[in-house]
């Protein structure tokens, strides 16, 4: 308790330290109005397989509801808060999840309601994004307002291109305290960041819970299990879910399982590593 106590109060001075860098300062964001999906994968256990059967299983993990214990700290988002982590990409992905190999991946493809609200983006890690097509046009327009706005910028981004470990869940606070800044507020939906596990290739999206219960639904959802060879990933189709849409809570949609008898009918996807 005393430790999360410590990391909370220096949470609340870096986020006091950033809050006064950048708040007020014109950063760049964007509308997700080309928003055509995302997915959402993770690794489960073999014994794990036949108990999933409702879409909460690759939902984003609700920390409200966990005890003390069980809650986790991440990229952007600190101890009993929820974020839904996820990418345009399932190469994304399954690199930032690093599979061993004969693991079970579950893998969420999500896409936004017909009468969804656009998702507001903020940014983070501007200098690598630069050199990311999908937002290379966006961020070539922005300037920093000062030489200051530049160099928290470049300190952040050393942060959120780190790939987790014991050591570096210390520096999480920095980029939490970011995240919190940029999604201070209504009207902000979302950040997006470099992808560490793809180096740097790929975007990494953070959503709102709120927004992502109000807005997405799960269309579909797939079973894999995982080989490595060859400095290569890959994704064995064992099974593929349909969704029986609950329109009120898509959360708790029914996945109906169908099993990939025909190995002509099994895919398999790659990617290198």
């Amino acid at each position: 308790m005393k430790a999360r106590e410590k990391e909370k109060q220096a949470l609340d001075e870096l986020h006091a330290y950033y809050a006064d860098a950048i708040i007020g300062h014109n950063r760049p964001m964007t509308w997700l109005n080309n928003f055509e999906g995302i997915f959402r994968s993770r690794v489960i256990s073999a014994s794990e397989i036949p108990t999933i059967n409702s879409v909460s299983s690759i939902w984003y993990r609700d920390q409200s509801f966990l005890d003390f214990e069980s809650q986790t700290i991440g990229r952007c988002h600190f101890y009993g808060e929820s974020l839904f982590y996820g990418s345009n990409s399932l190469e994304a992905t399954v690199h930032e999840l690093n599979p061993k190999d004969g693991d079970f991946l579950l893998v969420g493809d999500f896409a936004p309601k017909k009468d969804a609200e656009i998702a507001t983006c903020q940014f983070a890690g501007i200098p690598l994004l630069r050199q990311n097509p999908n937002f290379r046009e966006l961020m070539s327009k922005y300037e920093f307002p000062t030489s200051r706005d530049e160099q928290i910028e470049k300190q952040i981004t050393t942060f959120f291109t780190k790939r987790a470990d014991s050591e570096t869940l210390e520096e999480y606070l920095h980029t939490i305290a970011f995240t919190k800044i940029l999604l201070h507020g209504e009207n902000m939906d979302a950040i997006a960041y470099p992808s560490v596990g793809s180096k740097l290739r790929l975007i990494n999206f953070g959503l709102k819970a709120e927004y992502v219960d109000k807005n997405l639904f799960c269309r579909a959802v797939s079973l894999f299990k995982v080989k490595k060879h060859e400095h290569k990933y890959h994704l064995d189709l064992l099974r593929v879910g349909v969704v029986e849409q609950n329109r009120n809570r898509p959360k708790d949609s029914i996945i109906k399982w169908k099993f990939i008898w025909d190995d002509s009918s099994r895919s398999e996807l790659s990617f290198s590593f």
